[in-house]
């Protein structure tokens, strides 16, 4: 059985339950509820484990209301910082990929070096004012590109077009919903994301839930047609 946790320095607090969506394209969020209010600045962890293994993802803290004497908080993929404001900018000859990073550093986000199809050069490129996600989904959308953010919490870009990566570990399908669009999986760790694909086809977003019962995921079909 799984075993979840959210760590921060100073900071050890265990789950009692929890869900982690991991969309195709945007931030991951993660809903967890705790024993007890907690309060942490900077980024932390919540960190899934099972046996010797573990998987780590890295967000910011926005704690909830208490219900019930529980509390329940949100974290969100990296500094959870894509929705500060920017202003505009006019670039002119410059790669696609500084114009990300310039976009990133200034509202404290990091992109990461795995990141690809930002080595082109942009003759010209105007960033309108808005949130930060928005001007990175304007850039990705022109560079026909989708962005997510890494278990670690940085932004990666990868091709629309990138064919899909074979999931490496075995799974157990639990059921198939009528439709043929999804799929519930016996999966004790999240380690199974969009891009990947499976026997039944592309895995287009995944849905974790851990409960005191156990885990499962829910994945979604590009497509939606097994």
């Amino acid at each position: 059985m799984a075993v979840l946790s959210v760590l921060a320095p100073g900071l050890s607090a265990p789950v009692l339950s929890a869900s982690l969506r991991l969309p195709g394209c945007g931030a991951w969020v993660a809903e967890v509820e705790l024993e007890e209010q907690v309060t942490a600045a900077g980024s932390v962890t919540l960190r899934v484990e099972s046996g010797a293994e573990r998987v780590d993802f890295t967000g910011a803290l926005a704690v909830g209301l208490a219900q019930g004497g529980r509390r329940r908080a949100y974290l969100v993929g990296g500094a959870g910082r894509l929705g500060s404001p920017v202003s505009g900018l006019y670039y002119q000859g410059v790669p696609a990929r500084l114009v990300a990073q310039d976009l990133l550093r200034e509202v404290g986000e990091t992109l990461s070096v795995a990141s690809s199809g930002l080595d082109v050069l942009l003759s010209r490129w105007t960033r309108l004012p808005g949130t930060a996600g928005r001007a990175l989904g304007d850039l990705s959308s022109a560079l026909g590109l989708r962005w997510t953010l890494s278990p670690g919490g940085e932004v990666l870009t990868s091709p629309e077009s990138a064919p899909p990566i074979p999931f490496p570990g075995p799974v157990e399908v639990l059921s198939v919903d009528g439709l043929g669009r999804s799929l519930e999986l016996d999966l004790p760790l999240p380690t199974l994301a969009p891009g990947h694909s499976l026997p039944a086809g592309e895995i287009g977003r995944v849905v974790y839930t851990f409960t005191g019962r156990g885990a499962r995921a829910t994945a979604w079909l590009c497509g939606g047609v097994l």
